[in-house]
């Protein structure tokens, strides 16, 4: 009896021991709020590390597996930072988002922040970086004011404006929602490329970076639209181009676009092969005010009448949405009785 007493007493022993060995090694993150985050780190003098990751994001659950095994980022992140983690999708991390002005394309998102919830770095994290010096770079990085999210733009706006820095910081600035300073450094970025090489060196930039539609590496897209299909394929491509469009078209400048900005558009999603009623549907509102401020009032009223005529069968909810709009701007609804 003495025996297994003293066996068990052991293995708790080794237990405790491997359980302080690992909460010692392992990057710790808080479970309380992020709220508590930053008051726990201003007390502690740290910044604050937070990790935006999504339940069933295989690159996520493979650095979750490096911030609990490895001992010298747990070592570095535990000393210099107060760490919390979000699901993307949580309510929590949609205020967050919201109050910060973050916008999550992809994940892991590696933020970094100071205790007055200034923003010292954010980067997007592939797998090329899941490992002890690519992780251990984030967090060093974004204590080092050359490198903090406030000095590159200053950089940018003092000049600086070699391609790749360009592309970066143009990067950063869609997950900043910072979308002048994306238009502004893609606009530099574009007219240091020779036109010959916007197809070669152009596309992922187009892909993954820009936001502007009147950009001359996206004209220049449009443009060569059958040589960008065949060398990238053309789903790839004309998804590529119908975000960047509707981007655009939905962003705040697009409430001061003209008519004829409006047909643009619309000619470069025709070209991409989007079907006419796919079209009328997603410029209609667009239309409807810019037809409204200039008071014609019969206009957007026939936009909606074509528009009920020949899309899909429309809900109750969706008929009763466009009575209330045109009712709220003293436009007769009486065609709409009969659908």
């Amino acid at each position: 009896m003495k025996q297994k007493l003293k066996t068990k007493l052991l293995l708790a022993t080794l237990i405790i021991a491997v359980a302080h060995f690992n909460a010692f090694s392992q990057v710790q993150f808080l479970k309380s709020s992020i709220q508590e985050a930053f008051i726990k780190a201003k007390t502690e003098n740290k910044a604050v590390f937070i990790e935006i990751y999504a339940d069933g994001c295989h690159h996520c659950e493979a650095f979750e597996k490096t911030f609990s095994g490895n001992k010298a980022v747990g070592d570095f992140y535990n000393k210099k930072y107060i760490s919390y983690q979000f699901e993307v999708n949580s309510e929590e991390v949609r205020q967050f988002r919201k109050d910060m002005n973050i916008y999550v394309m992809s994940t892991p998102l590696m933020t970094f922040w100071s205790t007055d919830s200034t923003m010292l770095s954010i980067l997007p994290a592939g797998d090329e970086q899941n490992n002890e010096q690519g992780i251990l770079d984030f967090g060093e990085k974004a204590l080092e004011p050359q490198y903090q999210w406030e000095a590159q733009k200053k950089a940018f706006h003092g000049g600086e404006n070699y391609p790749n820095f360009l592309i970066n910081i143009a990067y950063l600035a869609r997950y900043t929602s910072d979308t002048l300073l994306n238009l502004a450094a893609m606009k530099k970025y574009a007219e240091y490329l020779s036109s010959e090489n916007f197809r070669y060196d152009g596309f992922l930039v187009i892909q993954k970076v820009l936001m502007d539609d009147e950009n001359l590496l996206f004209m220049n897209c449009v443009n060569h639209l059958d040589e960008y299909q065949s060398k990238y394929g053309r789903k790839v491509v004309n998804e590529a181009l119908e975000n960047i469009v509707m981007f655009s078209l939905y962003s705040s400048r697009g409430s001061n676009y003209s008519i004829s900005k409006l047909e643009f558009m619309k000619t470069v999603l025709r070209k991409i092969g989007m079907d006419e009623n796919s079209i009328r549907g997603r410029f209609l509102m667009p239309e409807a005010r810019l037809l409204l401020k200039s008071g014609n009032k019969e206009q957007v009223k026939q936009k909606f009448i074509e528009y009920v005529r020949t899309a899909p069968k429309l809900s109750k909810e969706e008929l009763e949405f466009i009575k209330k709009y045109l009712s709220e701007n003293q436009i007769s609804t009486n065609w709409l009785n009969e659908y």
